[in-house]
């Protein structure tokens, strides 16, 4: 699974001072093979994460000519989704919300010729103290907003899962559905 991200690249001296967002992207690829557990999966992605953040400096574009050249990769395989996750010191507490939020945004104003993105699908997720909440940016042509939706609440079921149960390989993930207040299956 090949995930886009960027990270924050401010470690430099020079660049403290200066007004501006620095940032890199980053591809973090996870081997999910195995049928994990969530445990081990997160023990993966943290890994991913990490090993992707030391190589943080080496400017993206210059990897995707280089991937392009040595393996005829084009750049929109290499993902076609985007997480962006921020930090829960950006905001403010009393702007928090219920845990897994999803929030429309009403595009009606905006031409259809238009292209937002060049990946499939980004999701935004910010971390508050009572939990997250996100944005989904998609590509129209390829999704519509019901198609979104519905993904979007099976990410947030399978992450409450995930939470409730942390012991369970992945493969009983996709057999099972949201738990119930009673705790049951629904």
């Amino acid at each position: 699974m090949r995930v886009a991200t960027f990270v924050a690249n401010r470690h430099r001296h020079e660049t403290e001072g200066v007004i501006g967002l620095f940032a890199d992207m980053v591809i973090l690829r996870t081997d999910l093979g195995g049928d994990p557990g969530v445990r081990e999966v997160l023990r993966r992605v943290r890994a991913a994460t990490l090993e992707a953040y030391t190589h943080a400096d080496f400017p993206f574009e210059e990897l995707v000519r280089i991937l392009e050249r040595e393996r005829g990769l084009v750049r929109a395989s290499l993902s076609r989704v985007m997480v962006i996750w921020q930090n829960a010191a950006l905001f403010q507490s009393q702007l928090a919300a219920p845990p897994v939020t999803f929030v429309d945004i009403d595009q009606r104003g905006l031409s259809p010729e238009a292209t937002l993105t060049t990946f499939d699908i980004i999701l935004e997720l910010r971390e508050h103290p009572d939990g997250l909440t996100g944005s989904c940016l998609y590509d129209a042509n390829l999704f519509d907003a019901g198609t979104v939706r519905r993904l979007l609440d099976d990410f947030r079921g399978v992450l409450e899962l995930m939470v409730a149960r942390p012991d369970q390989p992945l493969a009983n993930f996709r057999q099972s559905r949201r738990p119930g207040p009673d705790g049951a299956a629904q």
